[in-house]
């Protein structure tokens, strides 16, 4: 093994480390609450470490949902390979989408919360001026 290949290995076990708090983090916070701080924290690293990885938050929080989801893909992909009766098929889909969710639980409901923040956030302008006012 090579001082390269080492590195390199060395270089992906901190970017999941940094995932791994971030999920925890976005999971326990929800997307608009957390910060880089917290998970700087909760990874044990400093602030300015996760810059050598991801530029913001955001980045941070889309290379989180893109790894899983592509996790997610591949596992399709290895089902659909093994030539399954089509019930069998659905049933393996089935359980590696529940998988999916279970793993992914925290981040799927900021996701749901980020929506529905943002329809309160549109609603409530809406609302104020439907209040009368007194004279």
């Amino acid at each position: 093994m090579s001082v390269q290949d080492r590195k390199q290995r060395e270089r992906h076990a901190r970017r999941q480390a940094l995932l791994d708090a971030a999920a925890s983090v976005f999971a326990e916070h929800g997307l608009e609450d957390a910060t880089i701080e917290m998970i700087a924290d909760r990874a044990e690293v400093a602030v300015g470490t996760i810059y050598l990885y991801f530029c913001s938050r955001d980045h941070l929080y889309l290379s989180l949902v893109i790894e899983r989801l592509d996790k997610l893909r591949r596992h399709y992909l290895e089902i659909a390979e093994r030539k399954l009766a089509p019930l069998d098929e659905l049933r393996a889909a089935s359980a590696a989408y529940i998988g999916y969710l279970e793993q992914s639980r925290g981040i799927f409901m900021t996701q749901v919360t980020v929506g529905i923040s943002r329809i309160g956030k549109r609603l409530r302008p809406a609302s104020k001026k439907s209040k009368p006012t007194r004279a």
